[in-house]
C-alpha cells in the first residue's frame, strides 16, 4: 500500500534514484577500446622516445670523451716526442720506417754501439719496449 504523498516512480528510500533510466544517466561513460588502445600507443610511443633520447644522450657522452681521451692521449705524446733529443728523434723516424739499426748508424754517420743507446732511450722515454709498439703509438696519434 502506498502512504501519504507516496506515488508509484517514489522511492522508499531516500537519496535513490527513483527510476532505473537515472541511474544509468549518472553513471560516467567508460572509454570505449578505441580510446584506451590510443592511450596505451601514446605511452609506448612517450617510453621509446625517451629512451632513445637517453640513448642519444649516452653517445654524445662516449664521443665526448672519446675526444677528451684522444686529446689527452695527443697532448701526452706531444709532452713525450718533446722530451727526446733531436738526435733521439732522428733515430726514432728512422726506427719507426723499420730500418736495421745498421742502415740507421749510416744514414745518420755514427756508429751502431751509439744507434743502440739512442734507440734504448727513445723506447724508454717513450714508455715502450719494441720499435712495433713504438710505431703503434705514433700511428694511434
Amino acid at each position: 500500500p502506498l502512504g501519504e504523498g507516496d506515488s508509484e516512480g517514489d522511492s522508499d528510500v531516500e537519496g535513490l534514484p527513483e527510476a532505473e533510466g537515472e541511474a544509468e544517466a549518472e553513471a560516467e561513460p567508460l572509454p570505449d577500446a578505441e580510446a584506451q588502445s590510443d592511450a596505451a600507443g601514446e605511452a609506448v610511443t612517450e617510453g621509446v622516445v625517451e629512451r632513445e633520447r637517453q640513448a642519444e644522450a649516452e653517445r654524445e657522452s662516449v664521443a665526448a670523451a672519446e675526444r677528451l681521451t684522444a686529446l689527452n692521449r695527443s697532448s701526452n705524446l706531444q709532452a713525450l716526442l718533446d722530451g727526446l733529443t733531436e738526435r733521439e728523434r732522428d733515430v726514432l723516424r728512422l726506427v719507426v720506417d723499420g730500418l736495421p739499426n745498421k742502415m740507421v748508424a749510416d744514414q745518420l754517420d755514427i756508429s751502431v754501439r751509439t744507434v743502440e743507446v739512442h734507440r734504448a732511450r727513445v723506447f724508454e722515454k717513450m714508455g715502450v719496449k719494441s720499435a712495433v709498439e713504438l710505431a703503434n703509438l705514433l700511428r694511434n696519434d
